[in-house]
């Protein structure tokens, strides 16, 4: 990818995404209220991507079969340094969804990108525990990385050893979740396509 980007100074295109046909996965878009769950959705997830100057959350839910609805996606302004953006971000993701059948969910688990300037800041909310299930991510290296690595810990106590209370930073295998994503939508276009014919 690399040498065909800077070296050849092409587009690169990945193989697995050429399968997909958008405008079959884009008709079946459903329309829906933003912080609310549809019939299908389950449990409810949250990621958030730490910039120099803002925390960008989009809140997920998940359904039968892998399948998902985007409820959320909210760009906090703020310094990830300071406190209050991190206070916003407890605070939105601690409201309750209201679901479709008239209960009401919470976000079940959240990953931090930990990668960038604010890595102690990511670590120290992490820590906190102020949502359910907080946990520490980065972008795994090499392309083979499963989709979800071993945590590893990065604490240590005041002898120098590992605390096994600590944060884990885990490894998310991004080619690898792509390549599930596009097979994922490609099938699903598919599928679609001969329900239609």
């Amino acid at each position: 990818k690399t040498f065909i980007n800077d070296r050849l100074a092409e587009a690169w295109e990945d193989a697995s995404q050429r399968h997909v046909k958008a405008n079959i996965v884009a008709e079946r878009a459903e329309p829906y209220a933003l912080r609310t769950a549809p019939h299908g959705v389950l449990r409810i997830t949250a990621g958030v991507d730490t910039q120099d100057d803002r925390l960008a959350c989009q809140v997920v839910g998940w359904g039968v079969g892998r399948s998902w609805w985007v409820l959320d996606y909210v760009e906090l302004p703020g310094d990830p340094a300071q406190d209050a953006v991190w206070a916003a971000l407890t605070d939105l993701l601690n409201r309750p969804i209201q679901h479709d059948s008239g209960a009401t969910l919470s976000v079940d688990a959240v990953a931090v990108d930990i990668g960038g300037h604010r890595t102690e800041a990511v670590k120290a909310w992490v820590r906190s525990r102020r949502v359910r299930r907080p946990m520490a991510i980065h972008g795994a290296v090499p392309n083979n990385a499963p989709i979800l690595g071993k945590g590893k810990l990065v604490d240590v106590n005041w002898r120098n050893q590992y605390d096994k209370r600590g944060v884990h930073i885990n490894q998310v295998g991004t080619v690898a979740a792509k390549h599930v994503l596009y097979a994922m939508l490609a099938a699903d276009a598919d599928a679609q396509a001969r329900w239609a014919a």
